[in-house]
């Protein structure tokens, strides 16, 4: 079963004595297909390769900063949805105009549509090396279909990352 990763520490400054603000949310990672946290996001992390990761939690339990941070740290692009579909409208191509209707209409991004937008910004050269999804899969059916999409380009996920933070916290 996954244990904690990161405890109370913020994961980017851990060891390098910088202290955070505010306590980080707890951070449990699992490497999916493994019985132990971490696995080969572990070896990943200490060499330098890239990460592959999925961050999950409650809005508000810290996913965006937590995502910054990291990736950083680590060299690697921090991919929000919120962002992505924002950029995907001000850049005014075909799949923007597509997702400004949605929104403009105030409809929720139907999941075609938003797996027409990740998979368009992974094939972007910075993700070659690894990433950091923010908001995405939010569902079942979503995780499943960013499986398939790694799949065909030869790769999968290296972790997957569950921010737990107490629910007092995240509504103060």
């Amino acid at each position: 079963s996954p244990s904690s990763a990161a405890g109370n520490a913020d994961p980017a400054s851990a060891g390098n004595g910088v202290a955070s603000p505010t306590p980080a949310p707890e951070a449990v990672v699992a490497a999916p297909g493994s019985e132990s946290a971490g696995g080969a996001a572990e070896a990943r992390m200490s060499g330098g390769l890239g990460l592959r990761a999925v961050l999950l939690g409650a809005p508000g339990s810290g996913k965006g900063t937590q995502a910054e941070r990291l990736g950083l740290a680590l060299g690697v692009p921090t991919i929000s949805t919120g962002d992505m579909l924002r950029q995907a409208v001000a850049q005014g191509t075909e799949l923007g105009a597509r997702v400004e209707s949605v929104m403009a209409a105030g409809r929720l991004v139907d999941d075609d549509l938003m797996t027409a937008v990740v998979s368009e910004r992974l094939a972007r050269p910075d993700a070659a090396r690894g990433f950091l999804l923010d908001g995405y899969p939010r569902n079942l059916e979503q995780a499943a279909t960013l499986d398939r999409l790694l799949s065909e380009r030869g790769s999968r996920l290296d972790a997957v990352i569950l921010l737990e933070v107490p629910e007092e916290e995240l509504v103060r």
